[in-house]
Formats: structure tokens, C-alpha cells, sequence
């Protein structure tokens, strides 16, 4: 129950008395309690995620975020308060040099992210970091048009990927200085790898070989030549 009072005057007496107004605010108690425990349970949800998640409404103001956002951006944390803006918690992060913007100017960097930012149409977006962290981003428009993004660290994938990418160069240059012809086919017999001289032999280039049918490329003698080995191999 809530009360209000307030006193009465009389122009000729002064105090007159006091007015008192009691109402049941039963329902209004239960409605708050519900959106606490709904915020509450909001909060749990996006602490349990394991990347980093932030929430900005239609005017790209941040309405909450979990811990592991603030610890993937360490330099713009004391900026992540409900109300900040997204483009001010960029740029805030962006002096900081927190973001690696790949030769770009920091403004075109920002013009450019703020671009992306606002289409978050769903797709994924890599951003390198200052410390050489790799994040994978994915940001979607809500129904109120406000802004989810989960931010993922995928560190680990480009290390493996740029470890790759090295390891095939070396492959490459290794059998393109050798005399003879090399290749790698798949069970479809689709060209998986070719050096130089595998490519020359079939008259083509390494670009125009991988994919294709590499025994189709041979003449009919070749192919009944190979027939067997290629049985052999298969066995």
C-alpha cells in the first residue's frame, strides 16, 4: 500500500488538516519484481556465453554486455557503461591502439567499421587486434532495431591457417624445382595438386588444372597405361 499526505490550508485559519491517499500498488510491486528477475536472468544468460556479447539499442547505445566483451577490450572496459555509444567506445579504443587497422588511417578505419557496424546484416567480420589477437565478429539488427554482436577469439585458427598457407608455399616451391611431374588426385579424380611441370605435361597452367579431372586431361593411351596403378592405388 502506498500512502500520500498533504496539508490542507484554510486562507482565514492557516492548517486546516491533512489529506491522506492510500492506493494498492500490489500490481506495480509484481510487475518490478518481474523485470528484475527477468534482468537477472538476462545477466546470468549472457555470462554463461563464452564469447564476448554486447547489446546497443536503436540509438547504438550499449544496454548491457558481458565480462568477456570487456576483457577482449581491455583499453575501451572503463567506456562499455550502459548509455555509451558505439562509434565513442571505437574511437575511445582506437587512440588506445587497440586495433590493428591494417594501413588504413584510424579515421578511415573507424568510417569503415561504423559502416559495417550499421548494416549488421549477420555477417562475419574478422578484426585483428593491436596484440595480434584475431576476433570473428557477427552482429544482427533486433526486432527494435537495436544491435546484438558476439565477438569470438580465433587466435588459434589463424595461426593453423597462416601455418598452412607457409607449409603449401613451401610444398609448392619444393616440387616446382624438381624434373618431373607431380600431382595429387582425389578419388573422384579431381586434381587436388600439381607443380609446374604436371601442368606443362597436360598443356595448362597450375590454376586452370586443380579441380579438374585430371585422368580426362590425359590422351586414351596414358589412361589405359595408369589404368592399373590408379587401381592399385585405390585398393
Amino acid at each position: 500500500c502506498e500512502i500520500l499526505s498533504t496539508p490542507l490550508f484554510d486562507p482565514e485559519v492557516g492548517l486546516a488538516g491533512f489529506l491522506f491517499i492510500a492506493r494498492d500498488i500490489s500490481d506495480r510491486i509484481a510487475l518490478e519484481n518481474k523485470a528484475e528477475q527477468a534482468s537477472a536472468i538476462l545477466e546470468d544468460a549472457i555470462e554463461s556465453i563464452s564469447e564476448g556479447f554486447a547489446l546497443y539499442d536503436k540509438d547504438d547505445r550499449l544496454v548491457i554486455c558481458n565480462e568477456n566483451y570487456k576483457k577482449i577490450y581491455p583499453e575501451s572496459a572503463d567506456m562499455m557503461q550502459p548509455g555509451s555509444s558505439f562509434r565513442d567506445i571505437l574511437a575511445h579504443g582506437l587512440a588506445n591502439r587497440q586495433y590493428d587497422t591494417g594501413g588504413l588511417s584510424e579515421a578511415e578505419w573507424l568510417d569503415e567499421r561504423m559502416s559495417r557496424h550499421r548494416e549488421a546484416d549477420g555477417t562475419v567480420i574478422e578484426q585483428k587486434l593491436g596484440d595480434g589477437t584475431w576476433l570473428r565478429i557477427s552482429e544482427k539488427k533486433t526486432r527494435s532495431n537495436g544491435t546484438a554482436g558476439i565477438r569470438s577469439d580465433i587466435t588459434e585458427l589463424k595461426t593453423a591457417q597462416n601455418e598452412l598457407i607457409d607449409a603449401y608455399a613451401n610444398i609448392t616451391i619444393l616440387t616446382d624445382s624438381l624434373s618431373c611431374a607431380i600431382s595429387e588426385v582425389d578419388l573422384e579424380g579431381n586434381c587436388r595438386f600439381a607443380n609446374e611441370i604436371a601442368a606443362k605435361f597436360l598443356n595448362s597452367t597450375v590454376d586452370d588444372l586443380i579441380g579438374t579431372n585430371y585422368r580426362k586431361s590425359l590422351s586414351a593411351e596414358l589412361q589405359t597405361q595408369l589404368e592399373a596403378p590408379y587401381g592399385r592405388a585405390m585398393e
